[in-house]
């Protein structure tokens, strides 16, 4: 039953990062993307999320009723356990839901108080897709480590390229995206999520 799990895991992973990859790499290239795929991206990766917090509930269902022990935990046993697993399973993507929404709801803010251009409609949705994907409280590392990413890449421009570093407006979906890729492959890693259970963010 292993590579079940393993299945479920890997599926939602691999085609939340190639999506992820794919939108980065035009961005990067300065190629349009239309509202409507960025929406359909945003759909896509919710749905992809959603379906697999549904496997993952549903694997646990038919792993307990086959186990002869784990039949008692079902639900109308007399026991809250397979509640309480569907709330551990389902709290990263309510958390990244809120957390993503929040989050946008900042941006407009900031866009409405500041007349500077800070924020492009592509912004937008990526903020709201890495903020869920990325969830609470990892929304920090998201927030700060794309902050320092483009402070060093405007030092870098400055000092390679003689540029002033308010020269122009700095677009964020670039450093979102790739702090959240990132992040995602590395937390595959044990190193990576020790790193994580240090800062308080896991």
């Amino acid at each position: 039953m292993l590579w079940i799990n393993q299945i479920i895991f890997w599926i939602p992973l691999i085609v939340i990062v190639v999506v992820l990859l794919w939108t980065w790499r035009k961005i990067v290239t300065n190629q349009v993307i239309e509202v409507a795929k960025l929406k359909n991206i945003v759909i896509l990766i919710v749905g992809v999320s959603f379906l697999k917090i549904l496997s993952q509930i549903g694997f646990l269902y038919y792993a307990l009723k086959k186990d002869p022990l784990g039949m008692y935990l079902l639900p109308g046993q007399g026991t809250s356990y397979f509640s309480q697993s569907i709330w551990l399973i389902s709290k990263p993507l309510i958390l990244g839901i809120i957390t993503g929404v929040v989050l946008l709801l900042f941006a407009l803010l900031i866009k409405r108080l500041i007349t500077r251009p800070w924020f492009d409609t592509t912004d937008f949705f990526v903020i709201f897709l890495t903020g869920f994907i990325m969830g609470f409280p990892g929304v920090l590392l998201l927030l700060l480590g794309s902050l320092l990413l483009m402070i060093i890449w405007q030092l870098v421009v400055a000092a390679v390229l003689k540029r002033s570093l308010t020269e122009g407006r700095l677009p964020w979906s670039p450093f979102l995206l790739f702090m959240t890729i990132l992040h995602l492959l590395l937390s595959n890693f044990n190193f990576y999520q020790h790193f994580l259970a240090i800062l308080h963010l896991i």
